[in-house]
């Protein structure tokens, strides 16, 4: 694959990921995706050279809308605006895909998307420096074998019904899982302070109720 495509520019990476949402419409072993999944992936140096580990580029992109240009709906923008926001700001200290992604997406690249999940991510736990829950929906997800010979797309289109699936069932859970966790850290900070913010205010009842008030406001 990397021969294959080594000297398209129209393709960015190849990836090794593929969740389990949806189904594809068609027989091919992949299909051209703007999504990369960076759990095994592949690229090459003239994709690469393009990465701007300091985003640049996002302050135009997001104050002149041009994400809807590259999105097309609006509830996937304003998940990625939250999302590239966070990275851009330094909120997501440690992390360099959505940086990737973004250098993708201005370069109007495509990515390499399995037909099959041929990578599973078993680094979930306490010890893990990012994936520290081993009840992961995202944790161990198992593979399966691809089939050879790979039955090759015969046309370099982004197959936007596969894309729409992705982004509904994968990235905007884990936007939503993101957003929870945020604001449950956010409402134990008040809960520190409980006597002065918490028990005779907001939330009377007790810990059930403070917890109920999390989940109503996620």
């Amino acid at each position: 694959m990397l021969e294959r495509y080594q000297d398209d520019e129209r393709v960015m990476a190849i990836s090794g990921t593929r969740p389990n949402v949806g189904t594809l419409r068609t027989d091919y072993s992949y299909y051209f995706s703007r999504y990369n999944l960076y759990w095994g992936w592949a690229s090459w140096r003239r994709a690469w050279k393009h990465y701007d580990a300091d985003m640049k580029l996002w302050p135009n992109i997001r104050d002149e809308d041009w994400l809807f240009d590259i999105l097309g709906d609006r509830r996937a923008v304003e998940d990625w605006r939250w999302r590239l926001q966070r990275t851009y700001e330094g909120v997501e200290i440690s992390t360099w895909d959505d940086q990737c992604t973004l250098s993708y997406w201005i370069h109007n690249g495509l990515c390499i998307v399995p037909k099959v999940n041929l990578v599973s991510n078993i680094g979930f736990g306490l010890d893990s420096a990012h994936t520290k829950d081993k009840f992961d929906w995202r944790a161990n997800v198992p593979t399966e074998a691809i089939q050879f010979p790979l039955q090759h797309p015969e046309f370099v289109v982004r197959d936007a019904r596969a894309d729409a699936i992705m982004q509904r069932e994968y990235f905007e859970r884990i936007a939503q899982q993101k957003t929870f966790v945020e604001k449950c850290g956010a409402k134990f900070v008040e809960l520190k302070n409980f006597g002065k913010n918490f028990a005779p205010k907001k939330y009377q009842g007790g810990f059930l109720e403070f917890m109920q008030q999390v989940v109503k406001e996620s």
